[in-house]
């Protein structure tokens, strides 16, 4: 397999999950929008998770989404810097 066929293998798997982790993050979102607040709170169960539970995991996708933004960036720069010369020029 050359390193074009991998490195685009690459590209298709992050885009993909960049996707997957942006839905959780609108799901738990809306989840964490809805949930009760004040005391106690954190034990109430939404969508079969704890407030506490969904602040976790909302917070770790998220750091995991924005380092596989900076990999998707790298892996589509000259993309990208031919659709801002379009858009710009």
């Amino acid at each position: 397999m050359d390193l074009t066929a991998i490195k685009l293998k690459i590209r298709s798997v992050i885009s993909i999950s960049q996707l997957a982790m942006g839905a959780f993050l609108l799901l738990s979102g809306i989840a964490l929008y809805i949930a009760p607040s004040g005391r106690g709170s954190s034990e109430a169960l939404i969508w079969f998770m704890t407030k506490a539970d969904w602040e976790y995991w909302h917070t770790v996708i998220g750091f995991i989404m924005a380092g596989s933004g900076l990999i998707h960036v790298d892996l589509n720069f000259r993309t990208l810097k031919v659709l801002t010369r379009r858009l710009l020029g």
